[in-house]
């Protein structure tokens, strides 16, 4: 399981793409996060550009995983207190 401690330090705000250099990754105030173009190799070109769009999202992985984290956490304590019809109807309402 991921440690999402061990990410509470990262840079808060919104990480992109660098539009002019694709290969960059970004703040807000245009700080350089990563860079994936340590080679240049042609046609590893694709692999570098997916790199970098991987680690632009990463923060919005983090959320969502700890949002996951919570929801089941949630979901776990109802199925520890209810039992058969109950509970799937329980579960039902709660993903509509």
């Amino acid at each position: 399981m991921i440690d999402t401690d061990r990410y509470e330090n990262i840079t808060p705000e919104r990480w992109t793409v660098d539009e002019e250099d694709p290969c960059r990754v970004v703040d807000v105030q245009e700080c350089t996060i990563a860079r994936t173009d340590f080679v240049d190799i042609d046609e590893e070109r694709e692999w570098q550009l997916a790199n970098a769009r991987l680690i632009a999202d990463a923060p919005l992985f983090l959320a969502e995983v700890k949002e996951l984290r919570a929801w089941k956490k949630l979901v776990s304590a109802i199925v520890e207190q209810q039992d058969g019809p109950h509970l799937r109807e329980m579960l039902k309402e709660m993903i509509e």
